[in-house]
């Protein structure tokens, strides 16, 4: 789905991020998951000041009107969930009936 991240932390915790960045102990690129899943900016991250709802809004509505840049989303998306998908179910079941002697 098309969307905007915004984090909005309190003054202190966002100083301490800040710091443990600036020391080398915090190294995220990015603070959303599909970001972070791309390592680029897949979709807009708003932090602490720049979360205004009339900025984050327009880019939102960008996003939900029909056309390549929402197709070219819904595509990455995609792509992300076909990756992560790994069939657990499956393989565990597998491994069970392996372990009880009833599959090689």
């Amino acid at each position: 789905r098309p969307m905007v991240i915004a984090y909005k932390l309190s003054t202190a915790s966002y100083c301490v991020a800040r710091f443990l960045q600036a020391v080398g102990l915090f190294r995220a690129k990015y603070m959303s998951l599909p970001n972070l899943l791309a390592d680029r900016p897949l979709v807009p991250e708003y932090l602490q000041g720049e979360v205004q709802a009339a900025a984050m809004g327009h880019e939102l509505m960008g996003l939900l009107e029909p056309g390549a840049e929402r197709e070219q989303l819904v595509r990455e998306f995609t792509a992300l969930r076909e990756q992560l998908r790994r069939s657990a179910g499956q393989r565990s079941a597998e491994a069970v009936l392996r372990w009880a002697g009833l599959r090689e």
